[in-house]
């Protein structure tokens, strides 16, 4: 009975932590259980174990809340950061360096920007 809870405790991390399924009515499906407030029981039982973890059990919104979502093989692929991306055209321009005409205190002015110089609010363009 324990080895067949234990292999039943590897699937729920399978399921929640590599393939992103949190919703405990999904995770009783994926699992072929009828009754879903067994899953939830146990998934409760394993987060008071520490058998989940940064995660716990929202019974009420039938979820399974992972705090830590890089702990989660899905989600690290999707917020990883893309090596093969291109900067895109609409990526803002950098500024420029002025000087202040007045009082030739410097400034930075970003291109059809004007704006007031912080030291003696003469106009920067």
């Amino acid at each position: 009975m324990k080895s067949q809870m234990k292999a039943r405790y590897e699937q729920y991390l399978a399921l929640i932590y590599e393939q992103g399924i949190t919703s405990i009515a999904n995770i009783a499906f994926k699992m072929q259980l009828s009754r879903k407030q067994v899953v939830a029981n146990e998934l409760e039982r394993m987060a008071y174990l520490g058998l989940l973890p940064n995660a716990s059990v929202d019974v009420k919104a039938d979820m399974v809340i992972v705090h830590h979502p890089y702990n989660n093989a899905r989600a690290e692929r999707e917020l990883a950061p893309s090596y093969e991306t291109k900067p895109t055209s609409s990526a803002r321009p950098q500024p420029k360096q002025v000087e202040c005409p007045n009082c030739g205190a410097p400034g930075q002015l970003y291109s059809g920007e004007s704006k007031e110089c912080e030291y003696c609010r003469s106009m920067l363009q």
